[in-house]
Formats: structure tokens, C-alpha cells, sequence
């Protein structure tokens, strides 16, 4: 897995082995440039939670000398099972050949296209993926990516993400925060969370809330880091709502944000099995989001959210209108939204998922 900080991939897959851990010897392998393991909250996170992780040093892209320290890392450990999570694994598994001599089981998270060499690891992909045992898709459509590329239906699984229970922070953080934020008494807070890339429509979000300028008067919380700051405020400037956006940068612990929120908004174009949906909805927080992905696949639009089309700005600015307008239809989708949440998307029914499909991957091996 490759990964810098507690990614959603990276936050489920700790979450699982630490479920798992008496039935199932986890171990890690990630990739270190430069030391940059000391600083990497996913390394942290996973060694903190008593998991074991092997580092890949690699001295720039594409450095061919990865391929011995995994083939070295791989005989060490001697698995019964291998798993990939993202394009780059994907492809130094099947370049390594290793894939002939364990099970291989890969995790399509779906794309993102914020450079050159992201869009390069996702044109090797297609051949990449040929070659597992077996795939866990994180929603259906990602299934249906993967059938159009050649895999067979019947080597995919569709397991979406979970989420555990968050404990609700004490009242004198959400004040801190609040404070420090210069969040007032009485002004809905907007919350979006996510990576700062195009295809999680922030800018779409900035012009509904042009759009509603005169008819709603909102504060928009702006959660995370990306290549799309400079746009992102950049627009907010340009719009006029500059005092109305604050971008606050990545943050380790949501849980004080979800807690001051209104709403919880997420425009994205495209999305999987998003964690950041499955949080909001287990802490209540009302969600308007958009049809992008798997977010249909957990949401309904009128159940348990409101849902819009892609890329649509009046639409969105009309369901952000409608949540903070009529507070008690918010609390009732919430509600639904945390029940279902309860019913269907808790770790421990995705940890007996998981170690089913590990038995049919390495059979003979006794896993209860």
C-alpha cells in the first residue's frame, strides 16, 4: 500500500488487522523516499496499532531497484495471501512475478488524476489487473471498470467501506474549535472533506454558494490539502465569499469537525465507497452530495440525504437551502442515515466478509 498518511484505504485496512488480528497475521509493506518514514502518519498509525510494516526504499520514480527489497520481503515473510490497494502496488506485483507463486488479491479504490504519473499508473493498470486471483471492488461501478477492461465477473467482489463508531468530542473542543475558527452563534457550518483535487468539486460547491449569496447567510468549512488551494481560493476570492470559506488544511481527528456541522456537503465527480459519507452518517451529520460513483450504491436521496446530479451548481444550492431551511427534515435523514449505518456499514460485518474471502483464497488454511 502506498500512502503518507491515514488515507480512507489505509484507515480501513488498519481498522480491519486490528479486528482481525487473531485470525489473521497481518503485515505492511509501503514505500520510504528520503526517510520520509519518520513523518509518515500511515506508517505511524499502523506500527501505534501493534501491526507490522516493511519499508520499501526507493530513490526516486520509478526506481527498478523496489523490485529486489520486494522480492526479499516477500520470501521473509513467505504469505498465504498477497494484497495490493493502488495502481503502483498493482503494477510492481504483477513486473515482480510474484503473483505466480501467491494468491493475489487487489483493491480497486478507483482513480484520481492529479498528475502525470498518477494518469501513467492508471494506463498500466489495465494490464495489471489482469492478473490477480481475485479483486474487492469498493462499490458496483467500480466492478463494472473493471469488467469493461477484461476482468471476469466472477473474480470481483463488491465490498463497500465501513465505518467504526466515533466518540463525540467533549464540548469545551467543539468551543475550542469553534473559537478558534471565529465561527458565530447561529450561522449554519457547511462541512466538505477531502483530498483539494478536481474531482472532488469544490468549485462546484463555491458557486452554489454564490448562488445563495442573498437567500442564505452559511459559514463553508474546507478540510484537507491538494493541488487545487490556489484555485479553490482563488474562486472564493472572485465569488465574494471570502468571508465565508475557510480553508483549514488536513486534519488528523474529524470528529470536533463533524460535530460543529450543519451539514456535511460532498460535490464530487467522481467517488467510491467514501468514508468521509459513512462518518458524517454515523455522527448524524445531514449530507447533500451528488450521484458520483457509489455514493447511490449507500445513500437515497430523501431516505437518508439528498442527492443531486454531477457538476451541477443550482441543483446543489437548492438542497443546501432545503437542509438548513427545514432543520427538522435534516434531523430526520440523519437519523435514517445513522441507523443504516448501524445496520449495515459497522467493521465487524466487513471483517467476517473479508476472512471468508481469505479462506477461498488460501484454502487449507484454517480460518474461523
Amino acid at each position: 500500500m502506498e500512502a503518507a498518511s491515514v488515507t480512507g484505504p489505509a484507515k480501513n485496512m488498519i481498522q480491519f488487522a486490528s479486528l482481525a488480528r487473531e485470525q489473521v497475521d497481518f503485515s505492511f509493506i509501503t514505500y520510504s523516499r528520503n526517510q520520509d518514514h519518520e513523518r509518515n502518519g500511515f506508517v505511524a498509525a499502523a506500527r501505534a496499532a501493534g501491526l507490522q510494516v516493511d519499508l520499501i526504499h526507493e530513490k526516486g520514480r520509478f526506481d527498478t531497484g523496489v523490485l529486489s527489497q520486494l522480492r526479499a520481503t516477500i520470501a521473509a515473510r513467505n504469505p498465504h495471501i498477497i494484497q495490493t490497494h493502488n495502481a503502483k502496488s498493482h503494477f510492481l506485483l504483477r513486473w515482480s512475478g510474484l503473483w505466480r507463486q501467491h494468491p493475489w488479491l487487489a483493491f480497486h479504490h478507483g482513480y484520481t488524476w492529479v498528475d502525470w504519473k498518477m494518469r501513467l499508473y492508471h494506463q498500466l493498470d489495465r494490464w495489471s489487473l489482469q492478473s490477480p486471483a481475485h479483486l474487492v471492488a469498493v462499490c458496483g461501478v467500480f466492478s463494472q471498470q473493471l469488467q469493461k477492461i477484461g476482468v471476469p465477473a466472477s473474480r470481483i467482489t463488491v465490498m463497500h467501506n465501513t465505518v467504526s463508531a466515533l466518540t463525540a468530542p467533549a464540548r469545551e473542543v467543539t468551543e475550542a474549535l469553534r473559537q478558534r475558527l471565529g465561527c458565530s452563534d447561529g450561522v449554519p457550518i457547511l462541512l466538505i472533506v477531502g483530498r483539494l483535487s478536481s474531482e472532488k468539486g469544490h468549485r462546484d460547491l463555491l458557486r452554489a454558494l454564490s448562488l445563495l449569496r442573498d437567500r442564505l447567510r452559511v459559514r463553508l468549512l474546507v478540510v484537507g490539502e491538494g493541488v487545487e488551494r490556489a484555485r479553490i481560493e482563488g474562486d472564493a476570492e472572485r465569488l465574494g465569499l471570502r468571508d465565508v470559506v475557510t480553508l483549514v488544511g488536513q486534519q488528523d481527528d474529524l470528529t470536533p469537525f463533524y460535530a460543529i456541522a450543519d451539514l456535511l456537503v460532498m460535490p464530487s465527480h467522481t467517488e467510491g465507497s467514501p468514508n468521509v459519507l459513512l462518518e458524517a452518517m454515523a455522527q448524524q451529520v445531514p449530507v447533500v452530495a451528488t450521484t458520483a460513483g457509489g455514493i447511490p450504491e449507500i445513500a437515497v436521496s430523501g431516505e437518508n440525504a439528498l442527492l443531486v446530479p454531477v457538476a451541477d451548481a443550482g441543483k446543489l444550492a437548492d438542497a443546501i437551502e432545503r437542509m438548513i431551511s427545514e432543520p427538522s427534515e435534516a434531523r430526520r435523514l440523519a437519523a435514517n442515515a445513522r441507523a443504516l449505518v448501524e445496520a449495515e456499514y459497522l467493521p465487524e460485518r466487513y471483517c467476517r466478509q473479508m476472512i471468508a474471502l481469505y479462506g477461498t483464497l488460501a484454502p487449507g488454511r484454517e480460518v474461523q
